[in-house]
């Protein structure tokens, strides 16, 4: 009687009510007997009669059969979600047609937060929003244009980019120059519909990554519960990998665009910009486009399996995530003139394949340099001036054999100049 659609438990009850009544009436009827003459009118009688019964059911059943029907997801469309309040500063990650979010951070995977900037309803959930200050998570296929962003996003720079060579300083890019057409280029699966939950793709990350926070387990594991991890790049980097399917693909690749979704989120990164944002990326052109691959994202380079990142004066800001130095095979970092803060993490002694680091120009950079970063043998130049940075220069910079720049002035430096100096050659 209901087919596919959903009814209320009333009618539903007063539905068995009655078939009960009713079977309850035709079982305390009298029997009745029936006698069929045996001749041939009554055969033919009888045939005719189970012959008319059995095209009636068969018409019906074809007819039941290739009726137009809704589609699951067409009925599931229909049904709203009522809203509903979990409270102003929730801790779990919110679900459906739930609020109050500040972010898609605060929202189970999939869902965006939809911001009610003037009130009004929310799109795919039924019943009044509590107040016109609560925002509520919602399907993205659940957003209509008319409450899309009415510039659209903008991906890229309203003039062409500058070079990409630091000015003032020597470069090390003529020897790792890359080709016109980039040789290295990853393969990728040609769905990307999301399969696996954001618990499983944070337990994921933290094998992925631990090397990078000394083998300890990344602060950010508690990020499903704890609303404070969930505003991390790190946690963001996670949500977006599990929507892409990034932890099932297979080699190196997983790391690498972990890694960079991370340094993408926890530094100002936004692929959602227009060109009137001025707190994000001043060119993000490419950025999490995962099916062209992230060779071709603005500011990257790969040349034979090597790869170089250069965004300076781009408007990056916040703390520099420590696993972007876990990228295999990254051999050039420039990320001069920009805004960033904290300490360089002690992670940077990982990109043993590292020849050229730029971090000049940052204003808030400090903390000491890190001990692990003599460990970098095929490092050639680095330069780290204009920061807030303390402490010595250690002895070990000696070790470093191919070392042929070192600029670190313009910071808070103490001590003496080391004697391994003179060893470099």
């Amino acid at each position: 009687e209901f087919g596919i659609e959903r009814m209320s438990i009333p009618i539903v009850r007063e539905a068995l009510v009655k078939a009960i009544v009713c079977c309850e009436n035709e079982m305390n009827r009298p029997p009745v007997n029936v006698k069929i003459n045996a001749g041939s009118q009554g055969k033919k009688f009888v045939i005719f009669f189970i012959t008319f019964c059995i095209a009636v059911i068969v018409g019906v059943t074809l007819a039941l059969l290739l009726r137009p029907q809704d589609s699951p997801s067409d009925n599931e469309n229909k049904i709203s979600t009522l809203l509903k309040y979990i409270g102003e500063d929730p801790e779990m990650l919110l679900s459906r047609c739930e609020g109050d979010c500040d972010t898609d951070a605060g929202c189970s995977l999939g869902l965006l937060c939809f911001q009610r900037e003037e009130g009004g309803s929310v799109p795919g959930c039924g019943g009044d929003p509590i107040s016109n200050g609560v925002d509520y998570c919602v399907r993205p296929e659940d957003l209509s244009p008319s409450v899309e962003p009415s510039d659209g996003p903008s991906v890229g720079p309203s003039s062409p980019p500058s070079s990409t060579e630091p000015s003032d300083s020597p470069s090390v890019r003529s020897s790792t120059e890359p080709s016109d057409s980039p040789s290295f280029r990853p393969s990728f699966p040609p769905s990307f519909s999301p399969t696996t939950g954001i618990k499983a793709s944070l337990d994921t990350s933290i094998e992925l990554v631990k090397d990078a926070y000394g083998g300890q387990v990344p602060p950010w594991k508690d990020a499903e519960t704890n609303k404070e991890m969930r505003e991390s790049g790190q946690f963001r980097a996670v949500q977006w990998c599990a929507e892409n399917n990034v932890f099932e693909l297979e080699g190196t690749l997983p790391l690498t665009l972990f890694s960079l979704a991370s340094f993408f989120f926890g530094s100002g990164g936004d692929v959602n910009s227009n060109e009137e944002d001025s707190d994000v990326w001043t060119d993000s052109e490419g950025w999490l486009d995962i099916k062209k691959g992230h060779c071709t994202w603005f500011g990257i380079t790969c040349d034979r399996g090597d790869m170089e990142i250069s965004l300076e004066s781009n408007k990056l800001k916040g703390t520099l995530a420590p696993e972007i130095f876990m990228i295999p095979h990254l051999t050039y970092i420039n990320l001069e003139s920009n805004t960033l803060s904290g300490t360089i993490p002690s992670s940077v002694g990982l990109a043993n394949d590292l020849v050229y680091l730029h971090i000049s120009n940052q204003g808030s950079i400090s903390g000491t340099i890190p001990e692990s970063l003599y460990n970098l043998q095929k490092l050639q130049k680095l330069y780290i001036y204009n920061n807030a940075m303390t402490g010595t220069l250690s002895n070990r910079i000696g070790e470093i054999d191919r070392l042929e720049v070192l600029s670190i002035g313009g910071n808070d430096f103490t001590g003496t100049l080391p004697a391994t100096l003179g060893t470099l050659s």
